[in-house]
């Protein structure tokens, strides 16, 4: 843990990293790959390890019919002494695929590469959804989301250099992409890049793909999205 308090313009490691899982009918999407990333959060934020029942937890809590979301939040002792977690189920909302409205947020060097449960700079932006970008309009990630840009079959999605946090199904899609017909890229895009593309998507794991428009910008491609949709809803089931 820093010794000096953190920036308030940036998340606060203290309040701990937390990941969201996809259950369906008693299974979970990627747990293995969820598992990962939160391993790799906390070994280098806190210098832990993951609970050894986490897993199996997990799956206690998605034995249930239907789509059910988890989240599991690890945040360390205010002593020092390891970590606390907490896993909480809840129902999913069917209404959760509609396009979305995106607004640029600007954070110089972006959030990182971790999933902080401190969003204090992202839910400031209010009920439109923070497309986040660097100091050069350099577009990185959205607020609950990977993006991806559409230019003709190109499907362009930001690096993962150390300055956005690299999703589950954005691995997933790029995966996936070639049987679509889509030319999977991870390269730098600029906001200009954004709003002159074809379509821009959102990926998560709850969310699977959504379409997303710039505000003010022509309506998104619903059709493409849902066509992503069901490629990622049938992967990784565990």
């Amino acid at each position: 843990m820093p010794s000096t308090p953190p920036d308030p313009r940036r998340p606060d490691p203290g309040l701990g990293v937390f990941e969201t899982l996809l259950a369906r009918d008693s299974r979970i999407q990627a747990l293995g790959r969820h598992l990962d990333r939160l391993a790799a959060s906390v070994a280098a934020l806190y210098d832990a390890s993951l609970p050894d029942s986490l897993a199996e937890e997990l799956r206690r809590r998605a034995d249930a019919p239907g789509e059910r979301r988890l989240r599991v939040d690890l945040v360390p002792s205010p002593s020092g002494n390891g970590l606390h977690t907490r896993i909480r189920s809840s129902v999913l909302p069917g209404d959760r695929h509609g396009a979305v409205a995106c607004r640029p947020l600007r954070i110089a060097g972006g959030l990182g590469a971790h999933k902080w449960v401190d969003r204090r700079l992202i839910e400031a932006s209010g009920e439109v959804t923070a497309l986040i970008v660097d100091h050069d309009d350099e577009l990185l990630e959205a607020a609950f989301a990977n993006v991806f840009v559409l230019a003709g079959r190109r499907l362009t999605t930001p690096p993962a250099d150390g300055r956005l946090l690299a999703g589950v199904m954005r691995g997933v899609l790029l995966e996936a992409a070639p049987r679509l017909g889509l030319e999977p890229v991870q390269a730098p895009l600029s906001l200009a890049c954004a709003r002159a593309a074809d379509a821009i998507l959102l990926t998560s794991s709850l969310r699977h793909a959504v379409p997303a428009a710039l505000t003010g910008a022509r309506p998104p491609a619903s059709e493409l999205a849902a066509r992503i949709r069901r490629e990622l809803a049938g992967r990784h089931w565990e």
